[in-house]
């Protein structure tokens, strides 16, 4: 089984708490964090890395300017992960996943159907 990009920093950060003098910790701790940055916003403007807690409800819009709501689906809670290591979704806790379509969240603008509800990086 494969580890996740979240696991992955996670035993990074283990050993470089133990192994590395202060300011190259904190170095280190600056790179892990923009590597998790998934460069996606939240309705408040927050970034969102991988492994935070979101929830997200997809909203069907009528037209291209995205100025008329057609619909809103199901709110999804979970983390967000790579499938595959390259797929931005939202793994659910009961394990299931949710992929983002291509152009389906804003990169590096604020995202109104998406909100960050627990952060894993501070």
């Amino acid at each position: 089984m494969s580890k996740s990009t979240q696991e992955i920093i996670n035993e990074i950060r283990e050993i470089i708490n133990y192994n590395i003098i202060p300011m190259v910790h904190d170095q280190i701790n600056v790179l892990l964090n923009q590597l998790s940055y998934a460069r996606l916003l939240d309705t408040h403007g927050n970034k969102i890395h991988v492994g935070d807690r979101v929830e997200y409800t997809r909203t069907i819009y009528s037209d291209c300017n995205r100025s008329k709501v057609e619909k809103r689906l199901e709110t999804i809670t979970g983390v967000i992960y790579y499938a595959e290591g390259l797929w931005l979704g939202i793994q659910r806790k009961d394990g299931t996943g949710y992929l983002f379509r291509p152009g389906e969240l804003s990169v590096d603008d604020v995202n109104e159907d998406i909100e960050v509800i627990e952060e894993v990086i501070s």
